[in-house]
Protein backbone atom coordinates (compact mmCIF):
# COMPACT_ATOMS: atom_id res chain seq x y z
CA UNK A 1 0.00 0.00 0.00
CA UNK A 2 3.02 2.35 0.04
CA UNK A 3 2.69 5.10 -2.58
CA UNK A 4 5.33 7.61 -1.50
CA UNK A 5 8.84 7.54 -0.01
CA UNK A 6 10.57 10.38 1.84
CA UNK A 7 14.29 9.70 2.26
CA UNK A 8 16.58 11.53 4.68
CA UNK A 9 19.49 13.04 2.73
CA UNK A 10 21.46 16.23 3.46
CA UNK A 11 21.95 19.81 2.29
CA UNK A 12 25.76 19.75 2.68
CA UNK A 13 27.46 19.02 -0.66
CA UNK A 14 29.79 16.03 -0.30
CA UNK A 15 31.13 15.90 -3.87
CA UNK A 16 31.03 12.15 -4.44
CA UNK A 17 32.84 11.22 -1.22
CA UNK A 18 32.16 7.75 0.30
CA UNK A 19 29.15 9.00 2.29
CA UNK A 20 27.61 10.66 -0.75
CA UNK A 21 28.09 7.53 -2.85
CA UNK A 22 26.13 5.53 -0.28
CA UNK A 23 23.33 8.11 -0.37
CA UNK A 24 23.30 8.25 -4.17
CA UNK A 25 22.95 4.48 -4.44
CA UNK A 26 19.96 4.65 -2.06
CA UNK A 27 18.41 7.56 -4.01
CA UNK A 28 18.72 5.64 -7.28
CA UNK A 29 16.85 2.74 -5.68
CA UNK A 30 14.11 5.12 -4.50
CA UNK A 31 13.85 6.69 -7.96
CA UNK A 32 13.57 3.28 -9.57
CA UNK A 33 10.79 2.09 -7.26
CA UNK A 34 8.06 3.68 -9.38
CA UNK A 35 6.58 5.55 -6.41
CA UNK A 36 6.27 9.21 -5.54
CA UNK A 37 9.37 10.29 -3.66
CA UNK A 38 11.07 13.28 -2.04
CA UNK A 39 14.23 14.00 -0.07
CA UNK A 40 14.31 15.65 3.36
CA UNK A 41 17.75 17.31 3.34
CA UNK A 42 18.80 19.03 6.57
CA UNK A 43 22.18 20.65 6.88
CA UNK A 44 24.36 19.57 9.81
CA UNK A 45 22.32 19.11 12.99
CA UNK A 46 23.10 20.89 16.26
CA UNK A 47 22.55 17.86 18.49
CA UNK A 48 24.83 15.47 16.62
CA UNK A 49 27.44 18.17 16.00
CA UNK A 50 27.69 19.43 19.59
CA UNK A 51 26.80 16.38 21.67
CA UNK A 52 29.01 14.22 19.49
CA UNK A 53 31.88 15.94 21.32
CA UNK A 54 30.35 15.50 24.80
CA UNK A 55 33.35 13.70 26.33
CA UNK A 56 35.81 16.22 24.93
CA UNK A 57 33.75 19.18 26.13
CA UNK A 58 33.51 17.62 29.59
CA UNK A 59 37.26 17.03 29.75
CA UNK A 60 38.55 20.25 28.19
CA UNK A 61 35.72 22.70 27.48
CA UNK A 62 36.78 22.46 23.84
CA UNK A 63 35.58 21.03 20.55
CA UNK A 64 38.35 19.91 18.20
CA UNK A 65 37.70 19.50 14.47
CA UNK A 66 39.09 20.28 11.02
CA UNK A 67 36.39 22.65 9.75
CA UNK A 68 38.62 25.72 9.45
CA UNK A 69 36.60 28.90 8.89
CA UNK A 70 33.91 27.02 6.98
CA UNK A 71 30.36 28.17 7.58
CA UNK A 72 27.23 26.13 8.21
CA UNK A 73 23.67 27.03 9.18
CA UNK A 74 23.27 24.33 11.82
CA UNK A 75 19.68 23.23 12.40
CA UNK A 76 18.01 21.81 15.52
CA UNK A 77 16.78 18.22 15.42
CA UNK A 78 13.30 19.33 16.56
CA UNK A 79 13.12 21.70 13.58
CA UNK A 80 14.12 18.86 11.25
CA UNK A 81 11.33 16.75 12.79
CA UNK A 82 8.75 19.52 12.28
CA UNK A 83 9.82 19.92 8.67
CA UNK A 84 9.67 16.15 8.18
CA UNK A 85 6.11 16.03 9.51
CA UNK A 86 5.07 18.72 7.04
CA UNK A 87 6.73 16.93 4.12
CA UNK A 88 5.19 13.59 5.09
CA UNK A 89 1.66 14.90 5.69
CA UNK A 90 1.13 18.07 3.65
CA UNK A 91 3.50 18.14 0.66
CA UNK A 92 3.41 16.11 -2.52
CA UNK A 93 6.09 17.63 -4.82
CA UNK A 94 7.48 14.55 -6.52
CA UNK A 95 11.28 14.36 -6.65
CA UNK A 96 11.89 17.52 -4.62
CA UNK A 97 14.76 17.86 -2.14
CA UNK A 98 13.65 19.97 0.82
CA UNK A 99 16.87 21.61 2.08
CA UNK A 100 16.35 22.47 5.77
CA UNK A 101 18.85 24.89 7.37
CA UNK A 102 19.23 27.27 10.26
CA UNK A 103 18.90 31.03 9.81
CA UNK A 104 22.57 32.00 9.29
CA UNK A 105 25.72 30.27 8.15
CA UNK A 106 28.30 30.61 10.95
CA UNK A 107 31.80 29.34 11.58
CA UNK A 108 32.27 26.75 14.33
CA UNK A 109 33.76 29.46 16.56
CA UNK A 110 30.78 31.78 15.95
CA UNK A 111 28.30 28.99 16.62
CA UNK A 112 30.00 28.09 19.89
CA UNK A 113 30.08 31.76 20.91
CA UNK A 114 26.29 31.91 20.46
CA UNK A 115 25.83 28.68 22.43
CA UNK A 116 28.23 29.82 25.16
CA UNK A 117 26.25 33.06 25.60
CA UNK A 118 23.55 30.95 27.27
CA UNK A 119 25.94 29.04 29.56
CA UNK A 120 28.05 29.72 32.64
CA UNK A 121 31.28 28.77 30.83
CA UNK A 122 32.59 29.08 27.30
CA UNK A 123 32.89 26.14 24.90
CA UNK A 124 35.86 26.88 22.63
CA UNK A 125 36.77 25.65 19.17
CA UNK A 126 40.25 24.40 18.28
CA UNK A 127 41.01 23.73 14.63
CA UNK A 128 43.36 20.93 13.54
CA UNK A 129 44.83 19.88 10.21
CA UNK A 130 42.74 17.07 8.75
CA UNK A 131 45.33 14.33 9.12
CA UNK A 132 46.05 15.28 12.74
CA UNK A 133 42.32 15.20 13.44
CA UNK A 134 42.06 11.79 11.76
CA UNK A 135 44.88 10.52 13.99
CA UNK A 136 43.03 11.89 17.03
CA UNK A 137 39.80 10.10 16.04
CA UNK A 138 41.48 6.79 15.28
CA UNK A 139 43.70 7.04 18.37
CA UNK A 140 41.93 8.56 21.35
CA UNK A 141 38.54 8.25 19.65
CA UNK A 142 39.11 4.56 18.89
CA UNK A 143 37.41 4.82 15.49
CA UNK A 144 38.38 2.87 12.43
CA UNK A 145 39.63 4.97 9.53
CA UNK A 146 36.34 4.33 7.69
CA UNK A 147 34.27 5.37 10.72
CA UNK A 148 36.33 8.54 11.07
CA UNK A 149 36.00 9.38 7.37
CA UNK A 150 32.29 8.69 6.84
CA UNK A 151 31.04 9.64 10.28
CA UNK A 152 33.06 12.78 10.98
CA UNK A 153 35.81 14.02 8.69
CA UNK A 154 33.90 14.19 5.41
CA UNK A 155 31.40 16.55 7.03
CA UNK A 156 34.02 18.97 8.33
CA UNK A 157 35.92 18.80 5.02
CA UNK A 158 32.73 19.95 3.29
CA UNK A 159 32.34 22.77 5.81
CA UNK A 160 35.94 23.88 5.30
CA UNK A 161 35.69 24.12 1.51
CA UNK A 162 32.41 26.10 1.68
CA UNK A 163 29.98 23.32 0.74
CA UNK A 164 27.87 23.69 3.89
CA UNK A 165 27.20 27.44 3.75
CA UNK A 166 23.73 27.08 2.22
CA UNK A 167 20.85 28.98 3.87
CA UNK A 168 17.27 28.35 2.75
CA UNK A 169 13.76 29.51 3.67
CA UNK A 170 12.39 25.98 3.33
CA UNK A 171 11.74 25.51 7.04
CA UNK A 172 9.64 28.70 7.08
CA UNK A 173 7.86 27.58 3.89
CA UNK A 174 6.92 24.26 5.46
CA UNK A 175 6.07 25.34 9.01
CA UNK A 176 5.37 29.08 8.92
CA UNK A 177 7.96 29.53 11.69
CA UNK A 178 11.64 30.51 11.98
CA UNK A 179 14.21 27.82 12.80
CA UNK A 180 16.00 28.02 16.14
CA UNK A 181 19.25 29.94 16.32
CA UNK A 182 22.19 28.26 18.12
CA UNK A 183 21.60 30.61 21.07
CA UNK A 184 17.89 29.75 21.27
CA UNK A 185 18.71 26.06 20.95
CA UNK A 186 21.26 26.38 23.77
CA UNK A 187 18.70 28.11 25.97
CA UNK A 188 16.29 25.20 25.41
CA UNK A 189 19.05 22.69 26.17
CA UNK A 190 20.84 24.66 28.88
CA UNK A 191 20.72 22.01 31.60
CA UNK A 192 22.06 19.30 29.30
CA UNK A 193 24.82 21.57 28.03
CA UNK A 194 25.73 22.82 31.50
CA UNK A 195 26.16 19.21 32.63
CA UNK A 196 28.86 18.77 29.97
CA UNK A 197 31.02 21.64 31.10
CA UNK A 198 34.21 20.91 33.06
Amino acid sequence: GVTRIVKLYGAVQHRDDPLDRLHQASIETVRGAGLEWALLSPTSVLESTIFGFADLIHATGTIIACAGEGRVALVAADDVARAAAAVLVDRRENGRSYAITGRRALTFSETLAEISSQLDKEIRYEDMPEEAFRAFLTGEGQMTDEEAEIGVICHFRAWRRGDAAIVTDTYRELTGEEPLTPAAWAAENRDRLQALLP
